[in-house]
């Protein structure tokens, strides 16, 4: 196509009766008539032009391309009618004048009066006219126009170049292949994740550049070669690239077919997904360990439960079989208990033939060897498969037993054997460490059950046979009442000690293992030297032995210890206590009394016991116990009492250990949920308070944050899951680390809907949030705005200086709940001594009988406390540190005040306080 120089107008024509070139009409009246009748309707423009290139003829198209009306072109030159064309238009039909030789397509740009200021294009033909003679009289001009086609052609040249900078600049890999599935265009990103340079990709297939991802890659790019059918966000797992040799790779992709001229080529799409992949792997390996840890203790605290609210041996081993089993997964369970003539009996069977095992039935150890093996060593017997089953088990057998793997648990109390617990499942069973102590746990409890419940039985039938029986029995029933209503480990102790004093003892104290191998300091004690009991050389000596022995030692008057096996079992009637020993005649500590306290020496005459107090087989602590020698008898008599209580508090002190290691972790995980330290925000002073339910053991959902935007900008979040423990903790952690992700590029309301999208994906389905977020923008004066939004969370409040509040709610429903949610957003300005202030629903819900605190409340409670401070003229709290944290105890102390019932929610507040102008 031939281009000429931009032309302003052009123009179509008319016959011009009596010009100069009227010869033209000479032809034929017909044709002239039907020319000028095809060519006033034609939708292209037409002119006929003389030698002098002044127009004869004009079609309205052209009249209205030009501007002007067919008369005013009439007779005119090509100057006249359209002279900012002229110039370049004159040279181009003078050519053709010349030569004879039609000029065609010829492309022109310009502005036309039709339409000042749009630039336009035409393509223009220009034909000779000839005479009779042949020689050239005129010119034939036929013009289209093109404007929209150079336009969208434009428009598609401009749109493949951005394109074409937008996939070669693209954060994700990008790539084209053609049919062999050969690089035709790879990005520097999808090179990057490859580690093989552009260059290196093209013309070379998927197997030759990346062997060990084509095996995973390319039967995906055939098929949607063979289908024609695109592949959308495949997860794709592959072997190493050269960008991290040795470390299995996982990718998103996602794959196109691309028609061409050549041929259906591929596109793809793909980010790397391996760091992800990996995280979240770990991230359920660590939940599913938690689950499981939890399941455990669950369990434990279930049959620990039963077994304590046993009344009888039978209740006991009814529990056992019936509700420990199941439990366990297993389909038999057995329940022996020993009897005074050494032997075995049968209480309690489940899911093993009637042939094999009878209740009631006694089998003597020594006839058993799983039987003899426990009871020698005092440890469980596992038993993993069939052929280990069938020799152990081997008079049995012939009986009709079908399970594959038992656990065999010996029953042991206060360091005698009380029985034998066995769980039977019929596939082969490998026994974890968490499971075997488990199961040695569960026996722990039964054996500690089996044991009260007989000692029960047996006190109940000697009640009126002695006094020392009903007084062990108030012992027993106070010791069970007062170690089971608190779960804290000082507490436990505490009420132990209170317990024997002064009824069955002078004075009592505990000793704990330090954790190597010695006792430590005492942690409780009671009794006529309280503050410094048990302390002399001769009973922490005695104590010592006790703990390492595992067996009571008597303390004599005379320095000398009896143990379980005998006189001088201890040290010895000879040793450095004796009465020639250090310690002085008659045993006494010194010269400042049995202690080495400056406090009453002991009687002469008294005796005490060092007491193991053994729980699941091992000494938790010493129960050291002092009388003077008017109770001697009376202490010797309470000896297997006192053995008895130190073992259920040795085990209520375990509990409460592990009650307390539970809590530890529930407060470490909430504490790694929750921001290690707020940012410093110049002007503004923040300050939060955190508090857990009073009766929560797990993880709560309640979250706050305060991080910087940038530009002056800071993002104040805070936020209430639903629910407690693990899965809670993950959705907290989830909109935490979200909105830390998101808030940057979004505004409050944007980025919680966000984080609304991201808790539906994951699943969490019963798991939601509500949350509420505002950005704080200040200036240099600390004047400037907060923008908030909220989801399904209790409004926060704007307090002004004077006390005036400004409830902050802008709709927005629960997070995580249903798809697509919208937030409104609400905007305020903030002014110099402005208190913003967020709470969780553990504020406004809590309770006074059937009254909430409300949001009313607590709006007219921040109102009232900051209208107070302005009038007292107290610029500042002196003690609470900055105003933030004062308002913040103001909040809580009120809320105190008004709840009657102890706290079932947890409490967050984050309080942000805008300084005023020195």
């Amino acid at each position: 196509m031939r281009r000429c120089g931009a032309v302003r107008h052009s123009g179509p024509v008319t016959l011009a009766d009596g010009s100069p070139t009227g010869s033209f009409r000479a032809q034929s009246p017909l044709v002239v008539g039907a020319l000028e009748t095809l060519l006033a309707g034609a939708p292209v423009g037409y002119a006929v032009l003389d030698s002098s290139l002044r127009y004869v003829l004009v079609n309205d198209y052209l009249a209205d391309i030009n501007g002007r009306t067919k008369e005013e072109h009439l007779g005119r030159t090509l100057a006249e009618v359209v002279p900012l064309l002229a110039d370049a238009a004159t040279v181009a039909f003078r050519q053709v004048l010349s030569t004879g030789e039609p000029l065609r397509e010829m492309e022109l740009t310009g502005e036309v009066p039709s339409s000042p200021g749009v630039q336009r294009t035409w393509t223009e033909s220009v034909y000779p006219v000839h005479d009779e003679s042949g020689a050239v009289v005129g010119l034939a001009i036929v013009i289209f126009e093109v404007t929209s086609r150079v336009e969208v052609e434009r428009s598609h040249r401009e749109t493949l170049a951005m394109l074409d900078l937008l996939i070669m600049r693209a954060p994700v890999g990008i790539a084209f292949l053609d049919s062999d599935l050969r690089y035709l265009r790879v990005n520097a990103t999808l090179a990057q994740f490859n580690g093989v340079p552009v260059a290196d990709h093209l013309g070379r297939t998927v197997q030759e550049v990346l062997p060990d991802v084509a095996q995973g890659v390319v039967p995906l790019l055939r098929q949607v070669l063979r289908t024609g059918k695109a592949l959308t966000r495949v997860d794709v797992d592959t072997g190493p690239t050269p960008a991290q040799p040795g470390r299995q790779r996982h990718w998103r992709a996602s794959y196109y077919p691309v028609p061409s001229d050549d041929g259906t080529g591929l596109g793809l799409i793909v980010t790397d997904e391996t760091d992800r992949f990996e995280a979240e792997r770990q991230r359920i390996a660590l939940l599913e360990a938690e689950r499981a840890a939890a399941g455990r203790l669950q369990l434990l605290q279930q049959l620990t439960a039963r077994l304590s609210a046993a009344r009888s041996v039978s209740d006991v081993a009814a529990i056992t079989v019936e509700v420990a089993g199941p439990l366990l997964g297993a389909s038999a369970a057995t329940l022996a208990e020993t009897a005074p003539d050494g032997s075995v009996r049968l209480l309690a069977a489940q899911g093993v033939p009637a042939d094999m095992l009878h209740v009631g039935r006694a089998v003597a150890i020594g006839e058993n060897e799983v039987l003899r093996e426990m009871f020698d060593t005092g440890r469980p017997v596992f038993v993993e498969s069939r052929a280990e089953r069938d020799r152990r088990f081997r008079q049995y057998v012939g009986g009709g037993v079908t399970q594959e793997s038992w656990a065999n648990l010996p029953l042991r109390s206060q360091g005698r054997h009380v029985g034998v617990v066995a769980f039977g499942w019929d596939d082969a069973h490998a026994f974890t460490g968490e499971e075997a102590a488990l199961l040695v746990a569960i026996a722990d409890q039964c054996a500690t059950a089996l044991d009260r419940t007989r000692l029960v039985d047996a006190e109940h039938a000697a009640r009126t046979a002695a006094e020392a029986a009903q007084r062990s029995l108030d012992l027993l029933a106070r010791a069970g009442f007062v170690l089971g209503r608190t779960l804290d480990e000082q507490a436990v102790l505490q009420e132990f000690v209170a317990l024997l004093v002064p009824e069955h003892a002078d004075r009592v104290s505990v000793l704990v293992p330090d954790g190597r191998g010695a006792l430590d300091a005492v942690v409780a004690s009671a009794g006529v030297t309280a503050g410094r009991p048990g302390r002399g050389e001769t009973a922490r000596r005695h104590a010592d032995v006790a703990f390492r022995t595992g067996k009571t030692v008597v303390c004599g008057a005379d320095g000398t210890g009896e143990g379980a096996e005998g006189p001088g079992a201890a040290d010895g009637a000879d040793g450095p206590d004796g009465p020639d020993g250090p310690d002085g005649p008659e045993g006494s500590d010194g010269p400042e009394g049995s202690d080495g306290s400056d406090g009453p020496a002991r009687p002469e005459g008294a005796v005490g016991l060092a007491v193991p107090m053994l729980a699941r087989g091992r000494c938790r602590a010493v129960l050291v116990v002092e009388v003077g020698p008017e109770r001697r008898q009376a202490l010797l008599a309470d000896r297997g009492l006192i053995e008895d209580v130190s073992s259920r508090a040795a085990v209520a002190l375990l509990n409460a250990s592990l009650y307390g290691q539970r809590t530890r972790v529930a407060t470490r995980l909430q504490e790694s949920l929750l921001p290690e330290e707020l940012p410093v925000i110049p002007g503004v002073d923040l300050a939060v308070r955190y508090a857990t339910a009073e009766e929560a053991v797990e993880v709560g959902g309640d979250f706050y944050d305060a991080f910087a935007l940038g530009r002056g900008s800071h993002l104040l979040v805070i936020g209430d899951v639903s629910g407690r423990g693990v899965d809670a903790a993950g959705v907290t952690g989830l909109a935490r680390h979200t909105l830390r992700a998101v808030a940057h590029d979004l505004g409050p309301a944007e980025a919680l809907a966000r984080l609304s999208d991201m808790v539906l994906a994951q699943g969490h389905h019963e798991r939601f949030l509500t949350a509420a977020c505002g950005r704080l923008t200040l200036g240099g004066d600390r004047t400037g705005e907060v923008e908030l939004a909220r989801g399904g969370h209790p409004a926060p409040v704007l307090v002004r200086a004077d006390g005036t509040c400004v409830r902050l709610d802008p709709d927005g429903p629960l997070l995580g709940a249903m798809p697509d949610v919208r937030l409104d957003t609400a905007r305020e300005e903030v002014r110099p001594g402005d208190f913003l202030v967020f709470v969780t629903d553990g504020i406004t819900e809590a309770r006074a009988g059937d009254e909430q605190f409300g949001e009313e409340r607590l709006a007219a409670t921040l109102g009232e406390a900051v209208a107070r401070r302005r009038a007292d003229g107290i610029p500042a709290p002196e003690q609470a540190g900055t105003a933030a944290d004062w308002l913040a105890d103001q909040v809580l102390e009120a809320v105190g005040r008004f709840r009657t019932r102890p706290a079932e929610d947890d409490v967050a507040i984050l309080v942000a306080h805008v300084r005023e102008v020195a």
